[in-house]
């Protein structure tokens, strides 16, 4: 029986697109960033906990990125060992805070706009 080939092709296709998505699983799966998973929301304020922070600014970055926070600015660290960002989050913008157990704590509501 011979397969038209738009057929041939089309079934090429979806098994390329069925391989790709089981690759990328995979590697997401493998390569994890073990810091981010840990994290936390509290809205209340006093939950961060002083202390001497192991974290670098990039990975503070990167976990509020993949937490849902986006325009991360003026991150800093203090002299307390807290990671502080202000931060923008479902057209909000907050101040957070980040402690060395990886809790994040959103300190309070910056603006609101459309």
């Amino acid at each position: 029986m011979k397969l038209p080939n738009f057929l041939k092709l089309s079934a090429f296709f979806v098994m390329i697109v069925y391989a790709l998505l089981i690759v990328t699983t995979s590697i997401s799966e493998v390569f994890h960033l073990p810091y981010c998973q840990t994290f936390t929301y509290n809205s209340s304020q006093n939950v961060t906990k002083i202390g001497q922070n192991s974290f670098t600014a990039s990975q503070i970055k990167n976990c509020l990125m993949q937490n849902g926070f986006e325009n991360i600015k003026r991150l800093r660290l203090d002299d307390k060992g807290i990671w502080r960002a202000l931060v923008k989050f479902k057209k909000s913008h907050f101040f957070v805070s980040v402690d060395y157990s990886g809790t994040v704590s959103i300190q309070n509501e910056r603006k609101k706009y459309d």
